[in-house]
């Protein structure tokens, strides 16, 4: 929509826009990025609860090698998927959690 002079500007997450700018008229070079927290952390894998717990590992053991296989690796890299990783808590810290937790904030303004 930006680019079809629909829109004026546009909040995309940055992994959306790699992939999309390939698609993109002249690989959307036309588009400027005014502001960026770079990648923000990972989407977490979810499975049933109910999965057994050897199950649960071997998903995560085939994830976490995939991309170490030269035929993962290419496939994944036309989505911009670099690698996997094991979630935690750090992963959400950095500038991308304080603005995040700054939109949490309320304003208050006195007037005398």
């Amino acid at each position: 929509m930006v680019l079809s002079k629909q829109a004026e500007w546009a909040a995309v997450d940055s992994t959306t826009l790699l992939y999309s700018k390939k698609f993109m008229q002249d690989g959307g070079k036309d588009i400027t990025i005014l502001e960026t927290l770079g990648r923000l952390p990972p989407y977490p894998v979810v499975v049933n609860a109910r999965l057994p717990a050897k199950t649960k590992q071997a998903i995560t053991d085939a994830l976490l090698n995939l991309p170490h296989t030269a035929q993962w690796k290419k496939r994944f890299a036309k989505f911009g998927v670099i690698k996997f990783a094991t979630n935690s808590d750090v992963a959400y810290d950095g500038a991308a959690a304080q603005v995040r937790a700054a939109a949490a904030e309320k304003l208050n303004v006195r007037y005398y």
